[in-house]
């Protein structure tokens, strides 16, 4: 078939949000290129496969895995041909095969263009990637010859369309084969994207390419619209803390304790007193200002370390480098791995002797990792925290509160990371689980829960079933016509199974029977089951998968989101776990000697799992938990989360997460409420910043104002005394000195008026910020939207602040965002400064309180950071453009640090959200 017959139609109804991107798609065509960015469950592939039936002409597919390879014929066949329709010699799964939709991996593009198959990476014990990404057809270079032969045969068989499905998988050696063979077929054919994570967190040069491949965003789908529109199912995250196990714990401690007992040998003995002599630091600091000031923090530290020593710190230093009278105390080891790193890095600085003798001592200590100072943590004892064994424990307390709330309507997923088939035989043995695993998973629910509940385990090399309901997954897999045979396991009602073919197979009839209720808990990897995969009977899911990426976190979050057809009210658990540090392990054993304060109540997470879980969440939306009327990205929105960080609290924490877990329907009708029932719109979705306002807002603002109007109503008093003296004047020269007088009275009043406006709210500054910031983006190339605007609002009077981009793509308001929140950020060491300029009785005066740090995006390069100082006097904002990377600019630098109001009163932060209207 070369076209598509009238017959073959989408054979439901579309909903809204894909009508109406289908009713801009010739717009959208305009480049030849159409780029959908859509969250997990929203159809993106019913709307690729009605985009492919317009274009009226056959169409290529390719997908990262065989599952949604398969996935796209499966919808074509179910969705879009009439009942009872064959579909003989309309799809087809090889290159070599090409009919009216040809659905194939990327791999296998790759190995035909290439002629050689593409190895997967090391994923650990497991070969699963490989295995769903690739089929016998899929490595088979052979089919073509040449390349030419390929791009003959796409032409033969008229194809006009590719559809790049799950497109951010678009990176190094698929990308390179599928940019070549697009430019073979010149502009033969038109480019549909589908993805639902842009790989926002790319290097510029990688999403460069990936634009080229994809083109600019042309549609985005965001969760609070599915979830709106009954798409996706109302959900929320929840976080379960745990601590080390014993094993963990010891090595931890062991490491610390030579990392604390060499730092203090260092800093107390001949070492560091070798490096203070060599840096000069402490007696000839006046001549070497350019250079402290260069590295302000990282000598502020040697400062700390030196301090902590005994040693006689300079009071002008400590002002010259840090703007304080003093120094804080030594609390943390990690200034001392801080400063370790600097040192061996810039030997310069100190003398060779010096630095060698410190290497040698760190060295010998095994402190030094891939020529980076290590005290806290190496490589090693980061991956086993991340993969604590004491995470087992919080799985199996998450399974069996969840399965006191559901019961048999229980579907929960767990997802990790490897399969651990080696730890076969612990199944049903007392053997104590010490790794983290499929196999160490599904052994401790199993311990756990016992036969109360159905467990199962997925992956591609090891399958895993209850017996008493193996007779129903046979059964299952006879109707599929899929073979498969089983081997009980020792002690336990579980049995291995063996499916024939590959892994499709046994996807399918897994996904079947537990959505069927034949086992209520599937344990899988995240390389079978974290991508594409379609059961939306989960209402559970717990992410033992400890892979940070925006884009295979989202993936694996949005298994459990969508809506179940059979379950209308579904609603969705989402469950992360963090490992922490516990208080034992943070004190610092001999080096505690010479700390003269520690925190006895923590106010900060220690844990490598909370900051990846943080960087997590930005790619995250949800209600808040208890704060605030909207929906918002950002590990902030629980807000549960608290200090103090002791033991008991976290404990508290978490009991409370279980809590609020099984309020499903309050969960519920949080969305609700936040979302009134009413579809939203990407215009209703907004990229913003706020500013914090400072820890004490009211009282900050009470003393200024206060202040401010007792000296401007002296002043008011000075123009009535001055004004009645003027007309009583006796001669010329006391008039003329009276009118001076009156003057400068009135230039002093409107500075002091001046002065007090931006105490009362910053959001007439902001929106000029935003306002030139938006045009200077546009002016250099990297904003093209051309309908973008820069909404500023206030809410609680005035005390926050949001800016955000509207009209833009979602990199465009990450660009804008981020570039925001740099400019109403702290001052640290930015290349550019903007400092606000003044007149007073004629002459210039820069207020460095109102000084900012000119963004990245635009100070790294001159002429930007000139264009937006233009764009600012074009809106009468006069501000004076500072470059710091001179001896001038440095001190400059410093006075802005320690006098500009955002560095005294607070900072701002980044958030994406939906409001309440």
């Amino acid at each position: 078939m070369s076209s598509f017959d009238p017959s073959i139609r989408f054979q439901g109804t579309f909903r809204s949000y894909q009508q109406g991107i289908l009713d801009r798609a010739e717009d959208y065509w305009d480049d030849g290129q159409i780029h959908i960015v859509a969250a997990p469950g929203s159809g993106k592939t019913i709307l690729g496969l009605e985009l492919i039936r317009r274009k009226n002409a056959p169409a290529l597919i390719l997908s990262p895995s065989v599952t949604i390879r398969q996935q796209w014929g499966e919808r074509f066949r179910g969705n879009f041909l009439p009942s009872g329709r064959d579909d003989s010699g309309m799809i087809s799964f090889r290159l070599s095969e090409p009919r009216l939709i040809t659905s194939v991996t990327y791999q296998a593009l790759h190995a035909a263009w290439t002629g050689r198959p593409l190895p997967a990476e090391d994923d650990g014990d497991e070969q699963e990637y490989m295995e769903d990404t690739t089929s016998e057809e899929d490595n088979a270079p052979a089919e073509f010859s040449a390349r030419n032969e390929l791009i003959e045969a796409i032409h033969k068989a008229g194809i006009r369309t590719i559809c790049l499905d799950e497109a951010h998988h678009l990176r190094s050696e698929w990308q390179k084969a599928l940019e070549a063979f697009l430019k073979a077929l010149k502009a033969d054919v038109s480019i549909i994207a589908l993805t639902a994570t842009p790989p926002y967190d790319s290097t510029p040069e990688e999403w460069k390419r990936y634009m080229t491949v994809c083109g600019e965003i042309d549609a985005e789908i965001f969760v609070p619209q599915l979830v709106s529109q009954k798409s996706l199912c109302p959900h929320q995250d929840y976080i379960y803390f745990n601590y080390p196990a014993a094993p963990e714990l010891d090595a931890l401690q062991k490491y610390r304790q030579i990392a604390s007992e060499t730092t203090h040998t260092i800093l107390t003995g001949p070492i560091f007193g070798e490096i203070l002599e060599a840096s000069a630091l402490l007696t000839r600091y006046r001549e070497m200002e350019e250079t402290l000031l260069e590295y302000a923090d990282q000598f502020s530290y040697i400062l700390i370390l030196a301090h902590a020593r005994g040693e006689n710190i300079p009071r002008k230093l400590i002002r010259l480098l840090t703007g304080r009278k003093s120094l804080p105390s030594f609390t943390s080891i990690k200034y001392a791995e801080w400063v370790f790193n600097f040192i061996l890095a810039h030997p310069e600085l100190f003398s060779p002797a010096s630095v060698e003798h410190l290497h040698t001592a760190l060295s010998h200590a095994g402190l030094i990792k891939r020529h980076q100072v290590c005290l806290l943590f190496d490589d090693k004892l980061k991956r086993t925290f991340i993969s604590s064994v004491g995470k087992l424990e919080s799985i199996t307390i998450i399974a069996e509160e969840e399965h006191k709330q559901l019961g048999r309507d229980l579907r929960l997923l767990v997802l990790t990371d490897h399969i651990k088939k080696n730890l076969l035989s612990t199944i049903g043995s007392d053997r104590p689980l010490q790794e983290m695993g499929t196999v160490p998973i599904f052994e401790a629910i199993r311990r756990k829960m016992g036969e109360q509940v159905g467990i199962a385990l997925l992956s591609g090399t090891l399958v895993l079933w209850p017996s008493n309901t193996l007779g129903a997954l046979m059964e299952t897999a006879h109707d599929m016509g899929i073979s498969l045979t089983s081997r009980p396991l020792p002690n336990v009602p579980y049995c291995e199974l063996n499916f024939s073919g590959q892994n499709k197979n046994k996807v399918a009839v897994i996904t079947k029977a537990f959505r069927q209720g034949h086992c209520q808990i599937l344990v899988g990897t995240k390389s079978l089951l974290g991508e594409g995969w379609d059961s939306p009977c989960i209402n559970s899911l717990i992410l033992a998968s400890f892979i940070g990426s925006f884009m295979l976190s989202n993936q694996m979050r949005g298994r459990a989101i969508r809506i179940d057809p059979d379950k209308p009210d579904k609603t969705a658990n989402i469950w992360h776990l963090a490992t922490l540090e516990p208080e034992a392990a943070l004190k610092e054993n001999t080096i505690v000697r010479f700390i003269q304060s520690l925190n006895e109540e923590p106010s900060r997470l220690e844990s490598e799992d909370y900051d990846m879980l943080t960087r997590r969440f930005e790619s995250f939306m949800g209600p808040s938990y208890r704060q605030g009327q909207y929906i918002t990205n950002g590990i902030e929105r629980l807000d549960i989360i608290q200090p103090p960080y002791t033991k008991k609290h976290i404990q508290e924490i978490n009991e409370q997460m279980l809590s609020m877990a099984a309020d499903r329907e309050g969960m519920r009708k949080r969305w609700e409420e936040l979302l009134q029932g009413s579809d939203v719109n990407k215009e209703d979705i907004l990229e913003t910043v706020e500013l914090n306002p400072p820890r004490e807002p009211t009282k900050f603002i009470f003393f200024n104002l206060l202040y401010l109007l007792l000296l401007g109503g002296t002043l008011v008093a000075g123009f009535a005394s001055a004004g009645s003296a003027i007309m009583k004047a006796a001669t010329i020269w006391q008039l003329i000195a009276l009118i001076a007088t009156f003057w400068i009275l009135h230039k002093i009043y409107i500075l002091i008026i001046y002065r007090i406006l931006p105490l009362l709210s910053p959001e007439k500054t902001i929106r000029s910020f935003a306002t030139a910031l938006l045009s200077t983006m546009k002016e250099c190339g990297k904003i093209a939207s051309p309908d973008t605007i820069a909404r500023v609002a206030s809410f609680n009077s005035s005390l926050i602040i949001t800016c955000e981009l509207q009209n833009g793509s979602l990199r465009e308001k990450t660009l804008f965002r981020n570039a925001i929140g740099e400019l109403l950020s702290p001052i640290d060491n930015p290349r550019y400064l903007l400092i606000r300029q003044d007149f007073i009785l004629g002459a210039l005066f820069l207020d460095y309180d109102r000084s900012y740090a000119c963004p990245a995006i635009l100070g790294n390069n001159k002429e930007s950071a000139e264009a937006f100082q233009e764009h600012l006097d074009k809106l009468h904002c006069p501000y004076k453009l500072v470059f710091t990377r001179n001896e001038v600019g440095r001190k400059i630098l410093l006075k802005c640090r320690n006098r500009s109001r955002i560095n005294r009163t607070g900072k701002f932060i980044k958030r994406f959200r939906i409001f309440d209207n």
